[in-house]
């Protein structure tokens, strides 16, 4: 049986070989010239080298499959430190509640409350370590619970004394007011730590101040400008 010729506009893309079998790609535009009856006559084809645009591509997909195989493998990684690093967290924490427990003194009671209070801080941390492939996909939520943001201050500031002593710095805490808000406060922590951290560092016989100021409020939010 013969084939029909093609009567309508045409794009194929082939593989060929040269004679040293060297590959090179070729687009082929075709278009049937016909007749008035309406019966092709013939071929009008335009031959296009896109071996360099085809390796492109090929080049794309290679690297679009090694991103994914990268990122299945950063989340196994997270997967397992995060694991591998609550073991002995709770350990740490099951063993200072047991010294809290334990009637200690005062002085020493301070410090078990600060201990935990950055343990527990480190936990939820690690039960978010998965948060960066969350930013990736635009998953991430902010939580939204109950914050005394003068605490959370001052145990930033205390979790940092030893620092702060390490360079003869003197901590400062101004947070007047600012006690019951909604805001997600491991994340607060993280940033606070982070700022007071890098201040004290490069901070020698000298001060560091944490101020939060309400900048405004309303029935439903408080902006407080934190420096």
């Amino acid at each position: 049986a013969r084939q029909s010729p093609v009567k309508n506009p045409y794009e194929v893309k082939i593989l060929n070989y040269k004679k040293d079998e060297t590959p090179f790609w070729v687009k082929v535009s075709g278009n049937p010239v016909m007749d008035p009856r309406g019966n092709v006559t013939h071929q009008v084809e335009i031959m296009n080298d896109i071996t360099a645009r085809k390796i492109a591509e090929l080049e794309l997909i290679r690297t679009r499959e090694e991103a994914l195989q990268l990122s299945t493998a950063k989340e196994m990684f997270f997967s397992v430190m995060s694991h591998e690093i609550r073991t002995p967290l709770n350990s740490i924490l099951g063993i200072t509640q047991m010294l809290l427990d334990d009637a200690p003194r005062t002085d020493q009671s301070q410090m078990l409350n600060l201990l935990k209070f950055a343990g527990e801080n480190l936990r939820t941390l690690i039960n978010d370590i998965l948060d960066l492939t969350k930013m990736e996909t635009g998953n991430l939520t902010l939580e939204t619970t109950p914050v005394d943001l003068e605490e959370l201050s001052g145990q930033t500031m205390r979790s940092l004394r030893a620092k702060a002593e390490e360079n003869d710095t003197t901590l400062i805490l101004a947070a007047p007011g600012l006690q019951h808000v909604l805001a997600d406060p491991v994340r607060l922590y993280q940033i606070l730590m982070n700022l007071v951290g890098n201040s004290i560092k490069f901070t020698r016989n000298g001060t560091v101040t944490l101020a939060l100021d309400l900048l405004r409020e309303t029935s439903d939010s408080v902006l407080v400008h934190f420096r």
